[in-house]
């Protein structure tokens, strides 16, 4: 019965740490509340439900990679941020389990977890959210993800080697170090990320910024044109005014409004 308790005390509380983790990448709309709840309600069910009934690691492993990647398409991104954050994610879980696991007990000779490493293991875990989210506290749920495709393949192979690394070594004391240098990892490619996304950002508003500056140009030249073709008729007005003041002796209304027309035209400029 204390088992029980455990496993859905510790599954919940995992459950909203995934959900802390999901609010540093990604951001949702009201209208997707509902959709988004019924996600996080099935990672619950599914996770506690396969981890009671089979008692089985690899489909553990399986089912959290597959339900964690369906709690992000709840949320707007390009697929390979969802992929690097299904497996970073739980490359964080599996690093604070693995230290949990192997600090308290001798798992390689009883294949028995205490219900005091599944605590400690939450606990790690929320250590970590909580870093990670001062690391992101200025690109908090930014949109765009530079080089997703390749933090991707840093976190799966993160997660690779821990899955390998726990089956072969046998040492309790190095593999609690080694789950100490995959956090640590961990936490370098959330640095790593918001450091991308902060040069990204720059690099938009320099772009922004050269436009900007591209469209003044243009402007300038503009009316600068204007100004040149105002000096030059301000200039020629007195001959103007004389070629007026002769027509109108001469009665030629025609010609005065031809030549009044032409000065109007003379004065625009097509591209202002």
């Amino acid at each position: 019965m204390f088992a029980l308790i455990t496993t859905l005390s510790t599954n919940l509380l995992r459950t909203y740490i995934i959900y802390r983790f999901m609010r540093l990448f990604f951001w949702t709309d009201i209208e997707e509340k509902k959709k988004e709840r019924a996600c996080y309600v099935l990672f619950f069910v599914l996770t506690a439900g396969v981890h009671l009934i089979f008692c089985s690691p690899g489909m553990s492993v399986i089912t959290n990679i597959v339900l964690i990647f369906l709690i992000t398409v709840c949320y707007e991104g390009a697929l390979k941020k969802k992929i690097f954050v299904t497996l970073l994610v739980y490359g964080t879980n599996m690093g604070c389990d693995l230290v949990a696991v192997h600090l308290l007990t001798d798992y390689s000779i009883t294949g028995k977890v205490g219900e005091c490493a599944a605590y400690i293991t939450v606990l790690l875990l929320l250590i970590c959210d909580v870093i990670s989210e001062k690391i992101l506290i200025k690109n908090k749920g930014e949109d765009k993800t530079p080089h997703g495709m390749i933090l991707a393949v840093i976190s799966a192979l993160c997660l690779a080697e821990l899955l390998i690394v726990e089956q072969e070594l046998k040492n309790r004391i190095l593999l609690v170090l080694f789950g100490c240098c995959v956090l640590a990892v961990v936490l370098l490619i959330f640095y790593l990320y918001d450091v991308l996304i902060s040069a990204y950002k720059k690099l938009e508003e320099q772009s922004l910024m050269e436009k900007q500056m591209l469209i003044y140009s243009h402007q300038l030249d503009v009316l600068m044109q204007s100004e040149e073709k105002v000096k030059a008729l301000r200039h020629d007005m007195k001959n103007h005014l004389g070629e007026l003041a002769l027509m109108a002796g001469n009665q030629n209304n025609e010609e005065i409004r031809k030549y009044i027309q032409d000065m109007g035209e003379y004065m625009q400029n097509q591209s202002e």
